[in-house]
């Protein structure tokens, strides 16, 4: 049969279970919890107990552990450890349940729970443990985790509890109290925002619809489930919807479609390495297989299923195996083998879950109906149809009623076979009509047209979003290139304008080198011409003083008014003015300079420093000046003695390197 797993506690390892327990419930809670929550507590602590003595030789070990751990932990807090729920709760025949695992937490709680929360999660987790062992007694400690919840207030916990109580209601075949218990802990998980507990508490509605084959409801609950795993990224829960929506399907006779959401589950579970939840959608992939007529695929299903639950210890998982088997081997006409994995089956429920034991029967009566042993087949037949009855499977009353009919037929009594083919017709037809169908395809249809919208929206936002990123990289090409191009014209620009600047200096130069050296040339020929005429003027002086020399009386006053006119001409300042704008126009600044350093030089030593400046030699300086070279030489000693310049400094160096001191401050001058 397939398997149900709508709110399933995860009892894969008692023994680990009820050890983590023992240390985080009883060491550390019950020293610290309030009278009240430890009385409770304490009744959870005998509850274990009970259940160790039912698994026999582990029992002394955990009681060593848990004395232990009282003793070492009984002053230290502990965080409430949520564990995984694994329900059961069976279909009929060719469906159950696939396995769905939520993680209850405190969303409020932060830092380390206060003992008496992590007493109320004890005692939900010690019902959850013994949930497949002793339903009653989980119930009545589930009762006690409820009541607890609601005396502190803790309201996570109490919609845990309700989740808890639900399942085991839904279990015991009372589905009105199931129902009753999940609405009001779906209202506070929703009013807590709890989004894990919400996707469990619709899991769990979803299979009491399921079980009553009430498919359309079952399915909405499922994939608003799904919905929710999907966008909080719980992969155990969206394999274990995958897996429900996949049981509907099956049930539906829709195998292809069934097979296409289970191997989805499979794959999620072995990514996430769990294995109960593996083994659950192996086994419903091995029923599937098996209608579909392949055998031998489904049987090694099958097998790696079991070998997954003896692994973990899940006896009442090895029971929907075993059972699964013979009903393989059964088709495969090993009857002897379906009787002996069917009696495996039988033993390993051991009453545990009812909805089971009337597949089992089930089993049995369809092998004895084909061997003809139709007393046993009836017998098996009425107690899987009266199981089906008091669990509140119409399915498996459907089922019931098919072989009564069956075998009453084969008997020779068509009365009764007919009865019960009439009854099995109105069960059907209260199952499946034409409106759930259409229902049950409409919400798959909504179902997957919301997944393309969904993944077309995302394909269009990812496309929008590329679209953004290539027009920036457009714009940024675009306007590294404008701004490429503009730098590029402004760097012509300068280097043009640079150039042209550089163009106008060289040329204006030009132009000053070229007017300073016409007036170098202009100043060199005017005092070559000064030199020539006081030449002339000091041959003719000698030639008046060599006739005067002679004693011709007559022409000695006339020679004597002429040598006084010549002597005139050589102190004429007119022609030194016209030399001294020559020279500031060569060398400008020259005589400013001197007088600020020199302000004690006459106005002959200043004609002195010039002709100096001009690299003139004595002979020339004293033609210039009317004097004797002797005499330029003794006014050479007295400038330099002014000019405080030491015997080895050079005049005429000082001079010409005083002139390019004076050019440079008169540039700074000019404004």
């Amino acid at each position: 049969m397939l398997e149900n797993t709508s709110h399933l506690y995860n009892v894969i390892d008692y023994y680990i279970f009820i050890g983590i327990t023992i240390i985080a419930g009883y060491s550390g809670v019950i020293m610290c919890a309030p009278n009240s929550i430890r009385r409770k507590a304490n009744h959870g602590s005998t509850t274990i107990c009970n259940f160790l003595q039912i698994t026999g030789p582990a029992a002394s070990e955990l009681l060593s552990t848990f004395l232990l751990s009282t003793f070492l932990l009984s002053t230290v807090p502990f965080a409430a450890v949520p564990f995984a729920t694994v329900p059961f709760a069976a279909g009929k025949t060719t469906a159950a349940l696939n396995t769905t695992v939520f993680i209850s937490s405190d969303q409020g709680a932060t830092g380390f729970a206060q003992p008496d929360t992590i007493a109320v999660r004890t005692l939900i987790d010690s019902s959850r443990a013994i949930y497949s062992s002793d339903l009653k007694q989980s119930l009545r400690t589930g009762l006690e985790a409820l009541a607890a919840a609601e005396e502190i207030g803790y309201l996570t916990g109490k919609a845990d509890a309700l989740d808890n109580l639900a399942t085991i209601y839904s279990r015991m075949g009372e589905n009105r109290k199931a129902m009753a218990h999940l609405k009001q802990a779906l209202e506070l998980n929703r009013t807590l925002g709890n989004q894990r507990g919400i996707a469990s508490n619709l899991v769990v509605i979803g299979g009491v619809y399921k079980r009553q084959s009430h498919y359309e409801r079952a399915l909405d609950h499922f994939y608003e489930s799904l919905r929710i795993c999907e966008q909080i990224d719980l992969e155990n829960g969206i394999a274990a919807n995958l897996g429900n929506i996949g049981l509907i399907y099956h049930e539906m006779a829709e195998y292809h479609r069934a097979l296409d959401y289970y191997l989805r589950a499979e794959r999620l579970n072995r990514e996430t390495a769990n294995s109960y939840l593996l083994a659950v959608v192996l086994n419903n992939i091995g029923l599937t297989y098996s209608n579909l007529g392949e055998f031998e695929k489904s049987l090694a299903y099958h097998y790696e299923s079991l070998s997954l639950r003896k692994e973990s210890g899940s006896t009442i998982g090895m029971a929907y195996s075993f059972n699964n088997i013979g009903k393989l081997r059964h088709l495969m006409g090993d009857h002897e083998a379906a009787m002996e994995a069917l009696s495996k089956a039988l033993e390993r429920n051991d009453g545990q879950d009812p909805d089971l034991e009337s597949i089992i029967h089930e089993h049995f009566a369809r092998i004895l109906l084909d061997t003809g042993d139709y007393e046993k087949a009836a017998v098996h037949a009425r107690k899987s149809l009266d199981l089906s009855r008091e669990f509140g499977t119409r399915l498996g009353e459907q089922e019931g009623y098919r072989l009564l009919s069956d075998i009453h037929g084969e008997k020779g009594d068509y009365h009764a076979a007919l009865k019960y083919h009439r009854r099995l017709l109105d069960v059907r037809d209260s199952i499946f009509n034409d409106r759930m169908a259409s229902r049950i395809e409409e919400l798959r249809a909504r179902y997957e047209s919301e997944q393309r919208e969904a993944q077309i929206a995302l394909l269009e936002q990812q496309q929008q979003q590329d679209q953004l990123v290539r027009s920036a990289l457009t714009a940024g090409v675009v306007l590294l290139l404008i701004m490429a191009l503009l730098i590029f014209n402004r760097q012509k620009t300068v280097i043009r304008k640079n150039r042209i600047e550089l163009e106008n200096q060289r040329l204006k130069k030009l132009q000053l080198e070229q007017e300073l050296d016409f007036k170098k040339r202009q100043l060199t020929s005017y005092s070559l011409h000064l030199v020539q005429k006081n030449e002339l003027m000091k041959e003719l002086s000698d030639k008046i003083h060599k006739i005067r020399s002679e004693k011709d009386n007559g022409a000695d006053y006339g020679l004597k008014s002429l040598d006084n006119l010549i002597h005139y001409s050589f102190n004429l300042d007119e022609d030194w003015e016209e030399f001294r704008l020559y020279f500031e126009e060569v060398h400008p600044g020259f005589f400013d300079w001197l007088n600020d350093n020199c302000p004690n030089l006459t106005p002959n030593e200043l004609r002195l420093c010039a002709l100096l400046r001009l690299n003139l030699s004595s002979k020339e300086i004293a033609s210039l000046l009317g004097i004797s070279p002797p005499s330029v030489k003794i006014a050479r000693y007295r400038l330099r003695k002014k000019l405080q310049l030491n015997t080895k400094e050079s005049l005429t160096g000082y001079l010409m390197g005083m002139d390019t001191e004076s050019n440079s401050n008169t540039k700074t001058r000019t404004p």
